[in-house]
């Protein structure tokens, strides 16, 4: 659904809440969102209405809950939205997961439209980064940061767009870092414009379908385009318009574009970043982001994120990607059952994984498997469970493979760690029969207790 239509519908359900009071952009928002997130229920999404010290909006935890980014991404559940996957991959051919998924996504109907009259464009600034509310977050940040920027690229030799998230740091009014990740699909694309000594055409969207915002940041297999997952995702097909000075495609319904180049070579220090391991990080040669020109709605609204100790509403929208990557896991190694990837260590890989009919040795190559290639290959931990275990019931997963490690079974390269906790005799295990469980439920209230 578009940003406003989720925005709206969560005010309705009162799952947000207006903040008409002016709000500093330096540190004073982030501790805001920090502390109403911190409610056993999530907390509502804020939208702060004087704009963070700015006359744009600003909307935080809009992705806050499991069951806001289910909403999002118009699902019940992100279970329901994993199984939606699944289905779709099994209904198309191909030899591997990523192919189907590609299958999937390469459907003439999933192509965007071009919108010559864009709400993005109702506005035409002048090519000023100061009039973008980003945000510090943290004490040690001294360069304020765009969370939920929707980074457009592309592809100098095949003209393939990329559409990613990367930490962006705005540090003077005509220039901002992009920390592209070098495995990424911005960062390949950086490589070989650097290559040909040619600028780079960026342009970051800020706003738009939330459903955009979620496949921005997922771990998609190369050639897999985001709007058309966008579009699957949402059952709208995307809307773009062509960019004012760059070649590029962006979307129609974004509240607010900014579009430029990076020169080839071309570097900047980062400023601290607090991000989710609980610290700081900052890339001392980050890439240089140089402004050519920006525009927006009348009236816009600025997504942001508040990213650090876990959970956030981050991890939710990773919780998502965990079931993509659950429907996708299903298809390439059958044996896999369920996925769970605790809130705490998402962003590191680590990952509980359920499986059926495991028989001597099938773990270990299943471990191989997942190593040798995939969103897993690089996890910092992966532990392999039987079906009978609740694989999300971290306590009772835990114990089953403390109670099975052994160092045939145990494996570390690298610094990641894979276990096969998988082939217990479930005859064998300390539990009740069913007889007598069913005989004290009769006479339970013989025993006095209630």
């Amino acid at each position: 659904m578009p940003l406003r239509t989720l925005i709206n519908e969560l005010e309705t359900d009162h799952k947000l809440r207006r903040i008409a009071a002016r709000v500093s952009p330096e540190l004073e928002l982030a501790a805001i969102t920090e502390r109403s997130g911190k409610a056993s229920d999530g907390g509502p999404a804020l939208l702060f209405e004087q704009g963070a010290g700015h006359r744009f909006c600003v909307v935080t935890n809009l992705f806050g809950t499991e069951e806001r980014t289910a909403l999002a991404l118009g699902e019940s559940s992100l279970r329901a939205f994993g199984k939606r996957i699944h289905a779709s991959l099994l209904a198309v051919t191909g030899q591997s997961a990523d192919e189907r998924l590609r299958a999937l996504l390469a459907a003439d109907t999933l192509q965007p439209v071009v919108n010559h009259r864009p709400p993005c464009r109702e506005i035409i600034a002048p090519p000023d980064l100061s009039v973008i509310p980003a945000l510090t977050f943290w004490p040690q940040e001294t360069v304020p940061s765009l969370t939920l920027p929707l980074v457009f690229t592309t592809d100098p030799d095949t003209g393939q767009q990329n559409c990613g998230m990367y930490r962006v740091q705005i540090h003077d009014s005509d220039s901002a870092t992009i920390n592209f990740s070098g495995q990424s699909g911005g960062g390949r694309h950086l490589q070989a414009w650097r290559e040909k000594n040619l600028p780079m055409p960026v342009a970051i969207a800020l706003g738009g379908d939330p459903a955009l915002i979620w496949a921005a940041g997922a771990p998609l297999p190369q050639e897999c385009d985001e709007l058309h997952m966008a579009a699957w995702v949402s059952g709208r097909i995307q809307t773009v318009t062509c960019g004012l000075s760059q070649p590029l495609l962006v979307p129609a319904e974004a509240e607010i574009v900014i579009e430029g180049v990076i020169h080839p070579g071309e570097t900047r220090a980062e400023g601290l970043f607090g991000n989710h391991t609980g610290g700081y990080v900052a890339n001392p040669a980050a890439p240089l982001f140089r402004i050519t020109s920006i525009s927006h709605r009348a009236d816009p609204i600025c997504p942001a994120t508040l990213v650090g100790t876990p959970p956030k509403e981050d991890c939710y929208l990773a919780k998502a990607s965990e079931q993509l990557l659950l429907a996708m896991l299903k298809i390439a190694h059958p044996p896999v059952r369920d996925l769970h990837m605790p809130l705490e260590t998402i962003f590191h890989g680590c990952a509980l994984i359920g499986v059926e009919d495991s028989k001597e040795g099938q773990g270990i190559e299943l471990l191989q498997a997942l190593r040798s290639s995939g969103p897993l290959q690089r996890a910092k931990l992966l532990i392999l469970l039987d079906s009978d275990i609740d694989i999300r019931n971290p306590s009772l997963s835990y114990w089953r493979a403390i109670n099975q490690l052994d160092e045939s079974r145990v494996f570390i390269e690298q610094g990641r760690i894979s276990i096969d906790a998988t082939g217990i005799d479930t005859t064998r295990l300390v539990e009740h029969e069913r007889v007598t469980l069913e005989l004290i439920s009769r006479r339970w209230s013989e025993y006095g207790l209630g």
